[in-house]
């Protein structure tokens, strides 16, 4: 390992001393919450006195949640759901629809949804973790 830091938002991280024509691997270890860890990005140094920039994005988690007839496929408003945390905070709560309920910047972990209610017909569908 040559360097190892916690980004900060807006500021760069320079290094110096690093070794022309020679490839290294930059790994983010642990993204911020809401957001998925990046790619690898594997750069060389090159040999011309520039100052190079390698630039590493996150992107944000993004989930969709929908809520279907297990026989048709076909999309069920009207059940009321509930994403809990693993300790059991509540993190969304919604009714469903015809399209999918959209969610980003969840942090990375383990969830459980729960069926509330169900439409009217259905029963409530088993928890999902």
């Amino acid at each position: 390992m040559v360097d190892s830091w916690t980004s900060i938002e807006g500021e760069k991280h320079p290094i110096s001393g690093l070794a022309v024509n020679h490839t290294y691997v930059l790994r983010e270890e642990t993204a911020p919450d809401g957001y998925v860890r990046a790619e690898e990005i594997t750069f060389t140094v090159e040999d011309d006195l520039s100052i190079q920039v390698v630039e590493m994005l996150d992107d944000v988690t993004k989930v969709e949640i929908s809520k279907t007839d297990i026989t048709t496929g076909e999309p069920l408003p009207g059940a009321e759901l509930v994403i809990r945390s693993s300790d059991g905070t509540e993190i969304e709560r919604w009714i469903t629809g015809r399209e999918p309920y959209y969610i980003e910047m969840l942090p990375t972990g383990n969830y459980t949804l729960t069926e509330l209610t169900a439409p009217e017909g259905y029963e409530i569908a088993e928890t999902v973790t």
